[in-house]
């Protein structure tokens, strides 16, 4: 049995009253909240009395979207990842600028949805407005600001993201005849036969490297900030160690041996001085990059690279992973990715395409074919035995 009193509306929901204390004039406050089960409705009515006992809880119904939002985002910078906190500030700032003087109570469904279809050119853009703004709503429904969130029921443009692609045939050719800095070797290398991101590239220290044993360790990578480079935990806190090829170690150690003596220093610097890599640095280093696989293929009559990026040596190790026979989880704690989501749509992708029934048919018929001929030769052979 439920522990609170509560009203059952015609929608099926569950409602109750707290009083959330005084005006100045002494006048009571209540804030009505809901919940689509009993059980649900008491978790709110106890969270909401645990706010007013930390005095955390916004009392002020009368509250603007632009003020809770301001609340939002400050609780937002101390739960969230740096880059999360940032898209969600500007896209509330952006795009939240024609609702911060209303009342949060009296924004509708309709409201948004129109702000969405005003971004229906930019899929991804109201794809992002859409998550901030239920997200706001999700808290302000939480703490009994508003009784629901308006964002249930959205509809979005339709959005197509970009396929994911290994490197092409004429790519690999490319990065192996180039004309290549021992830096920029030593940067694809990582990304391409060991699949590391390019925030954990950069983050590479010498100590990052065991070569007796042929191994490299990734536990640490690089957070950007106003274009300079600080240091944090890998993505999702996963340290994993690789094995390296003998070919692979000794092309690094050599690159490593032409750096000063510092064993706490960065291997990949700035060119302009002896800084750790910023981010300006490695989109010159890039960018000299795709100018030496651009001379070579014109010198060697093969297609330019297209959309060439840092991901794409990733996913070409996650793809070398799957036809390598390498199962999910191993390829999880290789790749560390934090679920298999990621990885088992990569794995479906290639899977499907090695198994198009098309190759199956076209196997079928060629093999049918020298069946027949070879049945033909064997007919020949002794009809000319006959006439001997």
């Amino acid at each position: 049995m439920p522990k609170i009193k509560f009203t059952r509306r015609k929608d099926g929901r569950f409602c109750t009253c707290v009083d959330t204390g005084k005006t100045e004039n002494g006048k009571r406050q209540r804030v009505m909240l809901y919940g689509r089960t009993a059980q649900e409705l008491e978790n709110k009515v106890s969270e909401l009395k645990q706010s007013l006992k930390q005095q955390t809880y916004v009392k002020e119904q009368k509250i603007t979207f632009g003020q809770y939002a301001d609340q939002f985002l400050k609780e937002k910078e101390v739960s969230s990842e740096r880059r999360t906190a940032e898209m969600y500030s500007q896209i509330l700032s952006k795009y939240g600028e024609d609702f911060r003087n209303m009342k949060i109570t009296s924004i509708t469904r309709q409201d948004i949805q129109k702000l969405i279809n005003e971004n229906k050119e930019k899929p991804r853009t109201a794809e992002k407005i859409k998550i901030c703004f239920n997200c706001v709503f999700s808290k302000a429904e939480l703490d009994g600001i508003i009784g629901k969130n308006p964002c249930k029921g959205l509809s979005l443009p339709r959005y197509q993201p970009s396929e994911k692609r290994p490197l092409t045939d004429a790519e690999k050719i490319l990065l192996r005849n180039a004309d290549l800095t021992e830096k920029q070797r030593a940067f694809i290398l990582c990304g391409q036969y060991y699949g590391l991101r390019k925030s954990e590239i950069i983050a590479l220290r010498k100590d990052s490297f065991d070569f007796d044993k042929g191994l490299l360790i990734v536990n640490r990578s690089t957070e950007f900030r106003h274009e300079k480079p600080f240091e944090k935990d890998c993505k999702n806190h996963e340290s994993r160690t690789l094995r390296m090829l003998p070919s692979h170690a000794e092309q690094i150690q050599k690159y490593i041996q032409s750096l000063p003596d510092d064993q706490e220093t960065h291997i990949f610097r700035c060119e302009d001085n002896d800084n750790w890599m910023d981010q300006s640095s490695f989109r010159r280093m890039w960018n000299q990059i795709l100018k030496a696989l651009n001379d070579c293929a014109s010198e060697m009559d093969l297609p330019k690279p297209q959309g060439l990026t840092c991901h794409v040596l990733r996913h070409e190790y996650c793809t070398n992973l799957y036809y390598m026979g390498i199962d999910l989880r191993e390829a999880q704690k290789l790749t560390g990715h934090k679920t298999l989501t990621v990885l088992s749509d990569i794995y479906v992708h290639l899977d499907n395409a090695k198994r198009d029934p098309r190759d199956k048919m076209i196997e079928y018929y060629q093999q049918e074919e020298l069946r027949q001929k070879k049945a033909l030769k064997a007919l020949e052979k002794k009809r000319s035995q006959r006439l001997c």
